[in-house]
């Protein structure tokens, strides 16, 4: 399979199948996510994936993570980047606790 960019005005997918091999997909778009501070415009937002393997893709990818940001199971903040100022902070707080009311799931992260 050929690799293809696609600019999809700032809100890029990922598109994964019933076939996909999960740890080549993770890979890729873990460090493209985490690239420059997270800032970068084709990264992906989000993830498309059969729900038949949404649990699957999920637990690795949150390995990918916390192997990523922890070391022998300490976190590593200097890995992590800043939010710029409180209400930046409060605007993704926000986001997290929409989606929780709306039912979604946090699979990985520190006190949320």
């Amino acid at each position: 399979m050929a690799s293809v960019t696609l600019e999809l005005g700032g809100k890029s997918p990922l598109i994964v199948d019933e076939t996909s091999n999960f740890g080549d997909a993770i890979q890729q778009m873990g460090i493209g996510k985490s690239f420059n501070g997270r800032q970068v415009c084709i990264s992906p937002d989000y993830v498309l994936v059969p729900n038949s393997r949404r649990d699957e893709f999920v637990a690795q990818l949150s390995d990918f993570y916390r192997q990523m940001f922890y070391v022998d199971g300490v976190y590593q903040p200097a890995r992590s980047s800043r939010i710029i100022n409180e209400r930046g902070f409060q605007r993704l707080q926000g986001y997290l606790t929409d989606a929780k009311a709306r039912g979604a799931k946090v699979a990985f992260g520190r006190g949320y």
